[in-house]
């Protein structure tokens, strides 16, 4: 089993399809600093549509000067938790 997954250009060439769903809100601003919060999920499934891995995540948080750039800020938290996290989870889940 290679360490590293590539990358398709079609559903049909896939060997997984990893999927995540994400919704950004309003964590309110203090101090002049905005805060926005990310919840979702991540799920991993064959090209058929069996789920085989699926997890979700939440308060993830992004704070910055204006809410737009706070939203930016909480996509960079989650993009490192699924590189830290779920994928990880995802490899030693295949290896079972």
């Amino acid at each position: 089993l290679k360490a590293d997954f590539n990358t398709v250009g079609s559903a049909r060439e896939a060997d997984f399809i990893f999927t995540v769903e994400a919704r950004v809100t309003d964590g309110g601003k203090q101090f002049d600093m905005y805060r926005a919060n990310i919840d979702g999920g991540v799920s991993v499934s064959k090209p058929g549509g069996e789920t085989l891995f699926s997890e979700s995540f939440e308060n993830l948080s992004g704070v910055q000067l204006d809410l737009e750039r706070a939203g930016s800020r909480a996509f960079d938290a989650a993009s490192e938790e699924m590189n830290e996290v779920y994928i990880p989870r995802f490899k030693r889940f295949l290896l079972r």
